[in-house]
């Protein structure tokens, strides 16, 4: 029940940081490919954990989860200080 009461509150917000993030242009694409990606994760997940318990392997489990979403986090970061920049340099 804890996972269905994250994801009620942060899922509305997905699509509406998508649209401020990306240009006009490309929003609804875009908030697509954010949703594929979700529901990529929502089968993969599973599928890839249970797989990782049935061998014994939570210590490589939980680390590999942690590793996957700091490179996202790393590129997500990346992806908008480029972004900014060009922004900024667009607004000069």
């Amino acid at each position: 029940q804890l996972l269905t009461i994250g994801e009620m509150l942060q899922s509305p917000q997905v699509p509406a940081w998508v649209a401020q993030i990306t240009p006009k242009e490309v929003a609804g694409q875009a908030q697509g490919f954010v949703s594929m990606m979700i529901s990529s994760g929502r089968v993969i997940g599973p599928i890839y954990s249970g797989m990782m318990m049935d061998r014994g392997w939570m210590k490589i489990l939980f680390l590999s989860v942690f590793i996957i979403m700091l490179i996202i986090t790393a590129l997500l970061a990346i992806t908008m200080a480029k972004r900014t920049k060009k922004t900024v340099e667009n607004n000069k």
